[in-house]
């Protein structure tokens, strides 16, 4: 059964939480390692693109989604994390 799971993070200078699976967590830090970037930095990313009617759980969610298909599927891998912001919207 897969399990929800809160975190309080900090995003554009104040906190909120997230509610992701524990698999979802683990697929964003392993998003993170690939960018070298800081859970909190990339989750900023995600909240200053994604479009205002999304939440952020779900914008996440949906990145996720985008990156790594954008990884698997661009040449240029470092296009992979601007792609997949763009697409947000």
């Amino acid at each position: 059964m897969t399990t929800l799971s809160n975190k309080v993070i900090k995003t554009n200078e104040r906190r909120t939480s997230i509610r992701l699976c524990n698999q979802e967590w683990d697929i964003l830090e392993d998003a993170c390692k690939n960018e070298k970037m800081h859970r909190n930095k990339l989750i900023s990313l995600i909240e200053q693109h994604k479009a205002p009617n999304l939440g952020l759980s779900y914008a996440t969610r949906v990145f996720l989604l985008l990156y790594f298909r954008n990884l698997a599927l661009e040449k240029d891998k470092n296009k992979a994390l601007e792609n997949s912001l763009k697409q947000l919207l």
